[in-house]
């Protein structure tokens, strides 16, 4: 019953979002959020193709934030939302993590399914 209350107050109730403002090589930028952002925020940007692209702000420039995508930025173009997904990186792992293969966020690359969230957050 504990962990089911935890999750749930760990939900977030409404989400505010920013629009990408520009995009120069790799570096998109995001502004216009209510939600607060410091180095290390963890970003998803919705793209014109419907496949979300993770990023995680890097720095700021004339108050908007400067985000470094985890993947490809084939879709994304100006006014594209940018959804908050967390303060700072970080992981939940638990025992059924032992043994299996993740990548630099946390998700499972063996194909034996996704991975179960552990009770305790870890923050990089």
């Amino acid at each position: 019953m504990q962990a089911l209350i935890t999750a749930i107050d760990e939900t977030q109730r409404s989400r505010s979002y920013g629009r990408v403002t520009g995009v120069n090589g790799l570096l998109v930028e995001v502004a216009g959020t209510m939600d607060p952002m410091g180095i290390g925020t963890r970003l998803t940007l919705e793209t014109s193709l419907d496949q979300p692209v993770a990023a995680e702000v890097v720095g700021f420039k004339n108050g908007r934030a400067q985000t470094m995508p985890f993947g490809e930025l084939d879709g994304v173009r100006m006014g594209c939302r940018a959804f908050v997904q967390s303060q700072s990186g970080e992981v939940r792992p638990s025992h059924g993590w032992l043994g299996r293969v993740v990548n630099a966020l946390g998700e499972a690359l063996d194909g034996q399914g996704p991975l179960e969230r552990g009770p305790q957050v870890y923050r990089c």
